[in-house]
């Protein structure tokens, strides 16, 4: 029975400093995983870092624990998922060593304070060396970017919460149903996919439809992306993942009131648009990019 979800970093979550399309999403997703004996699935970090000079003191591991939550962490825009920092991160600077090493995971199963045997973890990473010695170590390893031979992976994050929900808890309704979530807001501009009925492997469920809006009169804002509700059936594969989506489409009718409604936005200065001076008052909404890089309208407050 798995009860942590140990995670790489570099090349694993983020490249460059910045997540991969659908970390935000996925991670989200697997926050809310149950475990087979119905606890939440613990979710921790192991990440090389920089060793302290020696000697070795506690300073200067806070130091540099700081140091990484401060130009690792924060600017990813991931440390969110990943608190208290003391029992959820465990960086190479505290543990002593770096991965692969058996120790550098034992420690990190000693700061969650979980009471977990190695047997009891899984570690998503790309690097292939340390997925053949978590293996061996008896830690369930899982891919991320490449299929290798005899292991659980992914190659799109869209697609972890399925691949992890499979291992953590095969079966689970409620983790399949988030893992599907996912999914669907990454791939099929779905989102908040909630389920009101499972059968077999289908789940009938809501949602709110992205639903580009393409009309001139919306000027800045032509191509902006609304939420519409939408029924939704997800057929769901033998390998776990999403394999066919139904959703109903809005009708004209539906998407020429969204333009009318954020068209009556604009014109009364209700919306702040990036790269626009924001009006001085009465600002509802706002447009954000989200992990895809689709232009939302989101609502900020009520009027």
């Amino acid at each position: 029975m798995i009860k942590i979800a140990f995670f790489d970093v570099g090349e694993t979550l983020i490249h460059n400093g910045v997540p991969f399309s659908g970390v935000a999403i996925a991670l989200t997703a697997i926050t809310t995983f149950e475990t087979a004996e119905g606890h939440l699935l613990n979710m921790a970090l192991v990440s090389d870092y920089h060793m302290p000079n020696p000697p070795t003191t506690e300073e200067k591991v806070a130091s540099l624990e700081e140091q990484y939550r401060n130009q690792v962490l924060e600017p990813s825009g991931l440390a969110g998922f990943w608190r208290p920092f003391e029992s959820q991160v465990t960086i190479s600077s505290r543990a002593g060593m770096r991965k692969p090493d058996r120790r550098i995971f034992e420690v990190a199963i000693a700061r969650t304070a979980s009471g977990a045997s190695l047997t009891e973890c899984l570690f998503v990473t790309e690097n292939t060396t340390h997925l053949e010695k978590c293996k061996e170590y008896g830690i369930t390893p899982v891919s991320f970017g490449s299929t290798v031979s005899g292991m659980a992976g992914f190659e799109n994050w869209a697609d972890a919460p399925a691949v992890i929900a499979g291992l953590v808890a095969p079966g689970h309704t409620g983790n399949r149903s988030a893992a599907a979530a996912a999914a669907l807001a990454t791939r099929h501009g779905l989102v908040g996919f909630t389920a009101t009925a499972t059968v077999g492997r289908s789940v009938h469920g809501r949602a709110n439809q992205l639903v580009q809006l393409n009309d001139p009169r919306l000027g800045s804002l032509d191509g902006v992306y609304v939420e519409r509700p939408s029924e939704v059936t997800v057929d769901i594969g033998l390998d776990g993942l999403v394999a066919e989506v139904e959703a109903v489409a809005p009708d004209s009718d539906d998407v020429a009131d969204a333009v009318n409604f954020v068209s009556s936005l604009m014109k009364s200065g209700r919306v702040a648009i990036p790269g626009q001076p924001v009006p001085s008052f009465g600002v509802t909404h706002a447009v954000e990019r989200d992990s895809e890089g689709r232009p939302r309208l989101v609502r900020q407050r009520y009027s």
